[in-house]
């Protein structure tokens, strides 16, 4: 059996509690950047987690507030993953 990777999106907006997960093609800048553009405006700060595809967030009119987060960081992350998928009344894909 052979295993698929899937690449996810996640925005969050910490003032609101709102955010949303999708499922993207692949982490390019091209896809990401498409991505964010529905949903966040431009002038918008987006904290990253510094994965080369964000490098053209300010020439597309982003502030880009880079964070590289250690491993406990990406496991809270994680859990409030977990927790948003569930008040979407969903399961992970």
């Amino acid at each position: 059996m052979r295993s698929q990777t899937i690449t996810v999106l996640g925005i969050y907006e910490p003032d609101t509690k709102l955010g949303v997960h999708l499922q993207v093609k692949d982490k390019s800048s091209a896809v990401l950047l498409s991505e964010i553009s529905q949903f966040i405006e431009p002038g918008s700060q987006i904290i990253s987690d510094a994965i080369a595809s964000y490098k053209r967030l300010p020439e597309d009119g982003y502030e880009d507030g880079v964070v590289v987060r250690d491993v406990c960081q990406c496991i809270s992350d994680a859990n409030e993953t977990n927790e948003l998928w569930s008040v979407a009344g969903k399961s992970k894909p």
